[in-house]
């Protein structure tokens, strides 16, 4: 039987003569630690009850709760059993970032905290969509595309890692930074595996990785390639970001340090200097020196239950809100949720979405996006009201603007003409002074996702925000499309 409190699968121990007897049960778990020594109660409330309370748990040191589970704990480590592994290498590389994803940080995370600050309802969650928005950045910046993690991987690490009959594993955990490292690492010949595959393609690109030669680079999702996995075919692997929890990193490290690697393994993690990455790890390896005292590592978590509400919010010297005392209504409101959640299950209501904020747009619309697309003309055209709006001006990057959007915007152009309100569209050759994205109203502000986001509906909220951007600065400095 298995219990909610872990990762645990509860079994009757066999006795001499095979029989099991009621006073022999025990508990088999790889995780017997999630986040703090309080898990540990529920556990041994079955195989030793009245241990320990979770009350007692909370006020209880690591050192004095490793001595009082160790009389009732077998562990058995990969390294006490398995002794002619080849040793595994484990080493950080602090990277600093490009002067263009400095800026976009920089700001993206100014804007963000100002955001945070504003919002009167505030919560982990909009704390969580400003991390992983700078993570993404430590990856690559927004309108440039350039990374400092790119260029140490074509400069220093593939060239070692796959010298002579070398193989190279490069894990993270966002698909669309797989694909961006597929056509940067193309002299490789890479091959990618993630969870959006059949259980035949994985087949099919394990078994390619292992027989042949000229596929030297494995580009692998982080959560897909955690566990199950033989990958003792190469010997480098880099983690190009981290994860919230060092033990999901371990699991991957395991693919190819296991029964069947002759080769020393070496294993590279790339933290970005001065930045959200640097932060966490710092708070992430203090639990993980405080948990290891107890029981060795941290169980796959995500970061909200790794990280408390106050170390969430103090990433970016806040303070968390004070928790309400009553319970959340849970009748419906007339007017919409202040945060709407675009999700690839309701594309329907990702659109409507996109509607009901235009539609509250009041005197003008200013629409900021690095990199939007002609798509979005035709949900204006249906949402704007004539008699509310009387300007909409469009703020971009160059990326999407060529002659069919130039034909389009014409025609939209035209067509608003004709019902009293008036349009531009305007791109900034260097985008590196945008990043967020934003639609601007005479009483309202909104942080949104990209166009395509929307239209294709990927993860991404719309979030109000009482922090407008320079949008007349901005605007100034942009020629028309």
């Amino acid at each position: 039987m298995r219990c909610s409190v872990s990762k645990i699968l509860i079994l009757p121990f066999q006795g001499q003569c095979g029989k099991s007897t009621a006073n022999d049960d025990g508990v088999l778990t790889g995780t017997p630690l999630e986040n703090s020594i309080e898990d540990l109660a529920g556990v041994f409330g079955f195989i030793k009850p009245g241990l320990f309370s979770p009350m007692a748990a909370r006020q209880m040191s690591p050192y004095t709760a490793k001595k009082l589970i160790e009389p009732f704990i077998l562990r058995r480590r990969k390294q006490d059993v398995l002794r002619d592994l080849p040793p595994i290498v484990v080493n950080t590389v602090s990277l600093a970032l490009s002067e263009s994803q400095r800026r976009s940080y920089d700001m993206a995370e100014r804007y963000g905290v100002a955001e945070l600050q504003g919002t009167s309802d505030v919560t982990i969650q909009h704390v969580l969509a400003l991390i992983t928005r700078l993570k993404k950045i430590c990856n690559f910046d927004p309108s440039t595309g350039d990374s400092s993690k790119v260029e140490y991987i074509l400069e220093e690490f593939l060239p070692e890692a796959c010298i002579d009959d070398q193989k190279a594993i490069i894990v993270s955990q966002y698909v669309e930074t797989l694909n961006k490292l597929e056509e940067v690492a193309r002299d490789y010949q890479p091959l990618k595996f993630h969870g959006q595959l059949s259980g035949r393609q994985r087949d099919s690109v394990l078994r390619t990785f292992s027989e042949n030669h000229i596929n030297r680079v494995l580009l692998l999702s982080l959560k897909a390639g955690g566990v199950g996995l033989n990958l003792t075919r190469a010997n480098y692997l880099l983690h190009f970001d981290r994860w919230w929890n060092p033990a999901v990193e371990e699991q991957a490290n395991a693919r190819l340090h296991r029964i069947g690697q002759t080769r020393s393994v070496f294993v590279s993690r790339l933290i970005c200097e001065d930045t959200i990455e640097e932060r966490i790890d710092s708070i992430l390896e203090r639990k993980r020196s405080q948990f290891s005292q107890v029981v060795d590592e941290l169980a796959d978590v995500e970061l909200e239950k790794v990280l408390s509400e106050e170390e969430l919010f103090g990433l970016f010297g806040l303070k968390p809100p004070s928790r309400r005392r009553s319970a959340p209504s849970l009748a419906i409101s007339d007017n919409p949720p202040q945060t709407l959640v675009i999700d690839p299950a309701t594309p329907f209501s990702n659109i409507r979405h996109m509607r009901d904020i235009i539609r509250q747009c009041d005197k003008y619309i200013d629409w900021v996006d690095p990199h939007f697309h002609a798509r979005a003309l035709e949900e204006l055209v249906a949402a704007i009201k004539p008699g509310q709006v009387k300007r909409v001006r469009i703020l971009s990057g160059f990326e999407h603007v060529n002659d069919k959007a130039r034909r389009d915007f014409e025609r939209f152009a035209r067509e608003l003409q004709n019902k009293g309100v008036q349009a531009e569209w305007r791109k900034l050759d260097d985008s590196t002074v945008l990043h967020d994205r934003f639609i601007v109203c005479a009483s309202k502000c909104w942080n949104v996702p990209p166009v395509n986001t929307w239209l294709r509906g990927s993860y991404s909220q719309v979030v109000p925000t009482d922090v407008r951007p320079p949008f007349e600065e901005w605007w100034n400095q942009a020629t028309g499309i």
